[in-house]
């Protein structure tokens, strides 16, 4: 038979160790602005990394992950 060709393609996160993702997110979070019209120009999947590692909840949408972060930040 024939031998069919599979797409092996992952996501580069996927590949990466747990430890490397967090000190990733590490430095996402260490530029990310501290204002509300700051964050809602961070994009989604920075949002939710940042969240993460802080373990926070990473679902719902833009605007529940900028005030959930941004209750986390006042709270610093």
């Amino acid at each position: 038979g024939r031998r069919e060709e599979r797409n092996t393609w992952e996501p580069e996160a996927s590949r990466l160790t747990a430890k490397v993702q967090a000190e990733a997110a590490k430095v996402r979070e260490a530029g990310l602005p501290r204002t509300a019209a700051g964050l809602q120009k961070a994009v989604v999947v920075t949002l939710k990394a940042v969240l993460a590692v802080r373990g926070l909840d990473t679902s719902g949408q833009k605007a529940q992950l900028v005030a959930r972060l941004l209750s986390v930040l006042q709270g610093e």
